[in-house]
């Protein structure tokens, strides 16, 4: 039997299987809740020159609106503007926005970002460093985070483009 580090086991060999069995696949139970820094680890394999006690493996953080200072100033244009058509807004994204999950695959630079949206469809952004020696949690978060949110705002504005078709169309 392979001995690992404590909260390393891979699913089902731990001696907390009993508990691991019941949470949904790509989580366990203390993912559930979890704050930046609280760690979930699940048959994450060791690889040699890099540190994978420094980095968070898989980590569900509480979404915060995310609206980025551009956006705001953005958003104050178009309203001095007087700009009043059906359109959407940061928040309107943000409402989408059911639950974030990161992961960062052991022994690579790959950050990615899972967005859970209200509707229970899932998009994700991407961020990875050429060079392990640049790669910062923080940035890459941040990187696939802003890569994520940027295909929900894709999305939506299709749904609302169909919408105005469709209402065009039936009057």
């Amino acid at each position: 039997m392979t001995a690992y580090p404590e909260g390393m086991a891979p699913r089902g060999t731990s001696p907390s299987a009993e508990s691991d069995q019941t949470a949904p696949r790509g989580t366990s139970p203390r993912a559930e809740g979890a704050i930046a820094g609280d760690v979930t680890r699940q048959g994450v394999t060791r690889q040699e020159g890099f540190d994978h006690e420094k980095y968070l493996v898989n980590v569900r953080v509480p979404f915060s609106p995310a609206t980025s200072p551009d956006e705001q100033v953005l958003e104050a244009m178009i309203q001095d503007a007087g700009l009043k058509a059906p359109r959407l807004t940061p928040s309107d994204i943000d409402a989408k926005i059911k639950d974030v999950q990161y992961y960062l695959f052991p022994g690579t630079t790959l950050m990615v970002c899972a967005m859970t949206l209200t509707n229970g469809f899932v998009v994700t952004g991407e961020s990875a460093s050429a060079s392990p020696e640049n790669f910062n949690l923080t940035i890459g978060r941040k990187i696939a985070f802003e890569k994520a949110r940027d295909k929900i705002w894709s999305l939506e504005g299709y749904l609302l483009k169909q919408k105005l078709y469709q209402e065009i169309k039936t009057v």
